[in-house]
């Protein structure tokens, strides 16, 4: 993660030489995005979007 960091830092891009390349989170046409996941085989995958509809419409409530 600390490499992540860093990169983003100095260049504004988390990928780097010997990382798993961190995914733009950018929904695709499927309604998935993905995702990066931390752990002992750090890896990118797919996530449904539906999973943020409650917080999406709930910021959109709550702003001025």
């Amino acid at each position: 993660m600390r490499a992540y960091f860093v990169n983003f830092i100095k260049a504004g891009d988390p990928n780097g030489s010997g990382l798993p390349r961190w995914p733009v989170g950018v929904p695709t046409h499927d309604g998935t995005v993905q995702r990066l996941r931390f752990g002992r085989e750090t890896a990118a995958e797919f996530e449904p979007t539906s999973r943020y509809l409650f917080l999406d419409s709930f910021l959109a409530r709550s702003r001025p």
